[in-house]
């Protein structure tokens, strides 16, 4: 099937926001593009030698430095495990849809769509899923669907400096932007459709990934070319969505790495 080139996508938001923890930093510390603002570290913090390592790290870079007594101006929950240490970050995961084609260029097109992921611990780890087994991008739905924060780069370790994430305002409108960059869409669902390793993931592929419980809504799954399920042993129901997410990019990594 011959798919078109039409472009389209929404702008993208350049603003500032508020991490933490020694992965999410030391990640986004060495982006090539935009380094991170401002780093915060609390008193204590560089007692252990991959602290100290870090504090090496930020330096070299010529990113600045500033001892708080606590967190308490920044935008950080009460519950965060922030290990000693928050940064101001640009949002350097963010593209448009019809950049995409720029990250992939010679390779076969690997993106992942998140149908109203709603829950900023599995949106985290979707996307370190991603990063891992070799997405080039992310699509998510700017309504009903958590939003790119600390807690979402803290869920996903920092992969987030890895992988390029685009927020769209109607995920089928991306879905029918992506076939016309002649991608075939995978519908990942609990029940029905291909066995997942009798489906061929080599193909230029967008995983589509649904909610919590509800799965892929109706109207989405119409819009994908195939579905796939992941065949469980007897008696259990169902993967969450980031175990889902990882044993199917798995699947397509082994399928792609296959000589």
């Amino acid at each position: 099937m011959k798919r078109g080139t039409r472009k389209a996508g929404r702008a993208k938001q350049d603003y500032l926001i508020t991490v933490w923890g020694i992965n999410p930093v030391a990640e986004l510390s060495s982006h090539a593009s935009r380094p991170l603002k401002k780093v915060f570290i609390l008193p204590s913090f560089g007692s252990r030698k991959r602290q100290q390592a870090l504090l090496v790290k930020l330096e070299r870079l010529g990113i600045t430095t500033q001892t708080v007594d606590d967190f308490s101006r920044l935008e950080i929950p009460a519950s965060a495990v922030h290990q000693g240490i928050a940064a101001i970050a640009w949002p350097v995961w963010n593209c448009n849809t019809e950049e995409l084609p720029g990250l992939w260029k010679e390779e076969t097109p690997l993106v992942v769509l998140c149908d109203e992921i709603t829950d900023p611990g599995n949106l985290g780890g979707i996307i370190r899923a991603s990063a891992a087994f070799g997405a080039h991008a992310i699509i998510i739905s700017r309504r009903n669907c958590a939003e790119i924060n600390g807690t979402v780069v803290k869920a996903s370790a920092g992969t987030v400096a890895h992988i390029r994430i685009c927020t769209v305002s109607n995920l089928v409108n991306a879905m029918k932007a992506l076939k016309r960059m002649n991608l075939w869409l995978a519908g990942l669902a609990a029940r029905g459709g291909r066995e997942i390793w009798n489906s061929d993931l080599t193909l230029p592929l967008g995983m589509v990934l649904g909610a919590e419980g509800r799965g892929i809504r109706p109207l989405v799954l119409k819009h994908c070319d195939f579905s796939v399920r992941i065949p469980l042993k007897d008696g259990v129901e169902s993967l969450n969505v980031v175990s889902a997410c990882s044993a199917a990019l798995y699947e397509s990594m082994r399928q792609r790495m296959r000589p």
